[in-house]
């Protein structure tokens, strides 16, 4: 059945064909999202710093009494300090996604690879497309 088919078989009148708005993303409002940043990043630390005391405290009363129960609190308290630190570290993350800036504009080479002879290579060095000054490491291996 095609479209005119359709339509008849279940009443329904012709669609007009409308034509769609295609909305703008509205602009990231940077003060409000630097201030908000600046809000959360404070609250944090703030939160980092009691839970320090509070880790510090705890580990005195553990080794005090020498209860598990108290080294468990200890290891609580100690787990939810660094998922805070971990907190902070990704709200440095959001804030650049939304702001659609890079988190690393670095690049690492990991393989330099060279085709070629020997004497190639030192027609390069000697030619200067090479820095002779640059170190060169080799890992050695024991193979058995």
């Amino acid at each position: 059945m095609n479209d005119e088919e359709l339509r008849s078989e279940f009443g329904l009148d012709e669609v007009n064909e409308r034509q769609v708005e295609v909305m703008e993303p509205r602009p990231v409002s940077t003060p409000n999202l630097d201030t908000d940043f600046e809000y959360a990043r404070e609250n944090i630390y703030q939160g980092v710093e009691m839970q320090a005391e509070a880790m510090q405290e705890a580990l005195e009363l553990a080794k005090a009494s020498g209860h598990p129960r108290a080294f468990e609190v200890f290891g609580q308290l100690f787990k939810q300090y660094t998922e805070a630190q971990e907190t902070l570290v990704d709200l440095h993350g959001k804030v650049q996604k939304t702001k659609g800036t890079s988190i690393n504009n670095q690049t690492n080479v990991q393989n330099n690879v060279m085709v070629g002879s020997t004497a190639d290579l030192l027609k390069a060095i000697k030619s200067g497309k090479f820095d002779d000054t640059e170190k060169l490491h080799s890992e050695s291996s024991n193979q058995g």
